[in-house]
């Protein structure tokens, strides 16, 4: 038996899985793992098709076959489900996916961030990363500081990737329009210890950033 990911309906075969996809879930992308699968379970029926009944040590290899598939395919769906590591990818998605209601996530994070100018908090936007058009992995609900990262793909998302949804500069000299200089200093913090990664520092769940801009004295 095979199991639906999406409403978890059982099936006899991965044929009728692919069939029940496309008539109920067209929005579930049929892996190339399934795909295999699919094609060994219908190597096997070709086989049995052309095999006599009376050959029973070819009747033995078919049942070996076949168990070697269902084990297979339950330890794919064991480590696919269990793992948490979902698709990867190499190139930097933050600007090329918009997310759906019908996307399934393989990152969901909420780091929070705060930015402080001269003792003065500035309020970060809502709706950052998000228009009637996309809405980006990387992206604010509303004005609180808390950033969305909900992504179809697992991806080291930094706070550049944050400050370029947002269209704003930060690096180690500046932040937002405020430039480091003679007289003035930026820091920041992630989880109230100094961290000098600055943009290329990768977020996680439930981080506390504090990126202050102040006096350097």
């Amino acid at each position: 038996m095979v199991t639906c990911e999406r409403c978890h309906r059982k099936f006899a075969t991965y044929g009728a899985l692919k069939q029940h996809y496309g008539n109920q879930h067209p929005n579930v992308k049929w892996t190339p793992e399934l795909e295999s699968k699919l094609t060994g379970e219908r190597e096997v029926e070709a086989y049995r098709s052309n095999v006599s009944p009376k050959r029973g040590s070819n009747s033995k290899l078919i049942i070996a076959v076949v168990l070697i598939l269902i084990v297979a395919g339950a330890a794919w769906y064991y480590v696919s489900t269990n793992s948490g590591s979902g698709t990867t990818v190499t190139g930097d998605p933050t600007l090329s996916i918009c997310i759906t209601d019908s996307t399934v996530l393989a990152e969901h994070i909420h780091p929070q961030l705060q930015i402080v100018v001269n003792g003065r908090p500035v309020t970060i936007p809502a709706n950052v990363g998000i228009s009637a058009a996309c809405l980006r992995p990387v992206h604010t609900h509303d004005e609180s500081g808390e950033i969305h990262v909900e992504s179809p793909v697992v991806y080291p998302y930094t706070l550049h990737d944050f400050f370029l949804v947002w269209g704003q500069p930060f690096d180690s000299t500046q932040v937002l329009q405020y430039k480091v200089d003679s007289g003035h200093a930026l820091k920041m913090t992630v989880n109230g210890t100094p961290n000098s990664d600055f943009q290329n520092y990768v977020m996680h769940d439930g981080d506390q950033i504090v990126i202050t801009y102040g006096p350097s004295s």
